[in-house]
């Protein structure tokens, strides 16, 4: 973790984004909230050493501990240092089964990144990280996910984030352009 703190300083990086980890079969809430409120409140102070901030991303996939927007802010708040945000993946709240009342619920500074992507048409339970799309392009629910972040005040940092290797195969410029061009769709 040091070494990526370092980095991001150096970079001028405000944020390194953290996920969690596997849910243990049948953990307790209140014993998972409580580990990975530890194991952040650490990676937190290593990251402050260098003034940098960790973004903690709830992931909507199977078998893991953290997958909504409210489940990731009480392990935020259990950490309980100054340099945490949250980061809010469309792909992941939608495949995560998260709900925009739990958005609406976040006080505007808990979000620290927005990830904005869209999902390919599929249950989004199935969903994977390669399975992503261009925002608009799919059936997770961009616009009022983006909506409800402008409603709590949000006006931060939103990066387009897709692992999908069908952009792979495309000139890097050409899906940099297009990521802009739908991302502005969704944006005021």
């Amino acid at each position: 973790m040091e070494k990526f703190a370092k980095y991001a300083a150096e970079l001028s990086c405000p944020w390194l984004i953290i996920c969690p980890g596997i849910c243990p079969d049948n953990a307790p809430w209140d014993d998972i909230v409580t580990r990975s409120g530890r194991d952040l409140a650490a990676i937190a102070d290593i990251a402050w050493r260098y003034r940098v901030g960790v973004a903690f991303e709830f992931l909507g996939f199977p078998g893991i501990s953290i997958k909504t927007p409210s489940a990731a802010w009480a392990v935020v708040k259990e950490a309980n240092r100054g340099n945490l945000g949250l980061a809010v993946d469309v792909a992941n709240f939608s495949s995560g089964r998260g709900s925009l009342s739990e958005i609406a619920a976040l006080p505007a500074n808990a979000v620290a990144v927005f990830h904005m992507n869209d999902l390919r048409d599929m249950p989004p339970e199935e969903a994977g990280a390669y399975d992503r799309v261009m925002p608009g392009d799919g059936v997770a629910p961009v616009r009022e996910v983006t909506r409800e972040l402008q409603r709590i005040g949000y006006a931060g940092l939103c990066s387009v984030e897709i692992f999908n290797h069908d952009y792979d195969r495309r000139d890097s410029l050409e899906v940099a352009k297009e990521a802009f061009r739908k991302t502005r769709l969704f944006v005021d």
